[in-house]
């Protein structure tokens, strides 16, 4: 009687976790519904900027402006992304902690790939933000009068892209949220489901997400040169000079952070391929994506040289400038060569980072 008993509540205990469970499911799934509705609004602020590019008569003004609206607007994106992987990974932990019979592994596979699906269309609209930042500013080049100007249009554009380095590292997070659990399903031996598929050519995608960064990343380090080239025709100051210089190795410093979530995403994900049975459609797929990596590698680094070459003219530029040699001028000899060491130094690390992502991609291509 007491075994019948005890075996009753063990099953009204799993019907009970099970509804828990189900319940569970379905907030990731909303999770990956409230993430798309964010990807349209981080392409509608793409738009906007590109609208104001297209404006007759558009002024600095008016593009610094619209980019400090812009960087408004996405700060609270990230404010929600923050909260939404939060719930995350609560949701994931409380998995965990339970029995795995408990849940459907073919149900939560299927939100994974929903997560992951909302996680490359976020990647690619920030590619077209990046995208739109790169054009603004080859936009405001030609009608710049001044390097306050330019140094002014920079700080915008610096907001900007450390507030989309965080929502990159938000996104980083989620997405070893949502790998680490799939680890952890495979440290337990269990089997997955068909449905693992749709992860992994979600998972494919996003390394095609990771890539269209690259490139508009690309387009931006392309831009500043050209800022740089730009602010020579007014006749600089070594000062100005200087603070142009620091303006664009702030950009670059940025552009490396996010180098280096994207670098981490690609490992998080490349680690996991290895993992799991992969087809010869997907094999191919990924080749082709690692392929487009490497390509795009290949751009911002071209992009990466002709700023070096323009930085180093600048600082032969500010020495040509200078003479009667005293004090005050080798003071400022020494300061102008510290403030290109510095630039060059962020682009050095950049190519590190470059380097590193280059090198995951073309051992995995290898070992394909």
């Amino acid at each position: 009687m007491e075994n019948e008993r005890n075996e009753l509540e063990n099953e009204e205990n799993l019907q009970i976790n099970q509804v828990q469970s189900a319940n569970l499911l379905n907030v990731i799934g909303s999770i990956a519904t409230e993430e798309i509705g964010l990807r349209i609004l981080i392409l509608a602020e793409a738009n906007k900027i590109q609208a104001a590019i297209g404006v007759e008569g558009v002024t600095i003004a008016d593009l610094i402006r619209i980019n400090r609206s812009v960087t408004r607007t996405m700060k609270t994106v990230l404010l929600k992304n923050t909260i939404l992987e939060r719930k995350l990974r609560d949701v994931l932990n409380t998995l965990r902690e339970q029995d795995i019979a408990t849940f459907s592994v073919q149900q939560l596979l299927i939100e994974f790939a929903n997560v992951i699906g909302s996680i490359f269309n976020e990647e690619n609209a920030l590619a077209e933000l990046i995208q739109a930042e790169a054009d603004k500013i080859n936009t405001a080049i030609p009608i710049a009068t001044t390097v306050e100007e330019l140094v002014e249009l920079d700080q915008s554009v610096r907001a900007l892209m450390k507030i989309i380095v965080q929502k990159n590292f938000i996104l980083q997070r989620k997405l070893r949220n949502v790998i680490q659990f799939i680890e952890f399903l495979i440290s337990e031996n269990v089997v997955l489901p068909i449905t693992i598929q749709n992860v992994i050519n979600n998972l494919i995608l996003l390394i095609n997400a990771i890539s269209n960064e690259e490139t508009s990343l690309g387009a931006l380090i392309e831009s500043e040169a050209q800022k740089i080239d730009r602010a020579g025709n007014f006749g600089p100051t070594t000062e100005q000079r200087l603070e142009i210089n620091n303006s664009v190795g702030s950009i670059v410093d940025t552009i490396v952070q996010k180098n280096m979530i994207l670098e981490a995403k690609l490992e998080d994900v490349l680690s996991l391929f290895r993992q799991v049975e992969l087809n010869e459609i997907q094999i191919e797929q990924i080749e082709n994506s690692l392929s487009n990596i490497v390509n795009s590698i290949a751009v911002e680094e071209e992009g990466l040289g002709n700023l070096i070459a323009l930085v180093s003219l600048s600082l032969l530029s500010t020495i040509s400038n200078i003479s009667n040699l005293s004090t005050d001028v080798i003071n400022d000899l020494i300061q102008a060569n510290e403030n290109t060491t510095n630039l060059i130094e962020s682009i050095t690390l950049k190519n590190m980072v470059l380097e590193a992502k280059l090198e995951e991609a073309l051992d995995f291509i290898n070992n394909l």
